[in-house]
């Protein structure tokens, strides 16, 4: 992933996440490509359909938890899921039956875990 890449991703994230949105953003994308981990930090629909064209190809890990991600953020990424995808961790949102449709049909074969817990 360039740091053209990395850049364009912090600057669509960093205003969903508030006071000090920027620096979340940037401490967010040090794992990058292989891990993205924003658990907790309430991005909710608007920051999902944000993020979702600038999530690295060499992407493996995207911890999504407990973000208030509804039916409409779940559907705004599930086309941009990279094929390098092995963990999707959508625990504690609001997906429900639509944002769960939506997603399933970009799981890869390679996918080893998909959390949904308390959707």
């Amino acid at each position: 992933m360039s740091s053209a890449q990395t850049e364009a991703l912090v600057q669509a994230l960093a205003p969903h996440l508030g006071d000090g949105g920027e620096e979340q953003a940037r401490d967010a994308a040090e794992s990058l490509p292989h891990t993205l981990d924003l658990c907790d930090d309430a991005i909710g629909d608007a920051g999902a359909t944000a993020i979702a064209p600038h999530l690295p190809q060499a992407l493996q890990t995207l911890y999504l938890y407990d973000n208030a991600i509804g039916a409409a953020g779940a559907t705004a990424i599930a086309p941009h899921l990279p094929q390098a995808l092995q963990t999707l961790d959508l625990n504690y949102n609001a997906i429900g039956d639509a944002g769960a449709t939506a997603i399933a049909p970009h799981l890869t074969h390679s996918q080893q875990t998909l959390e949904q817990g308390g959707n």
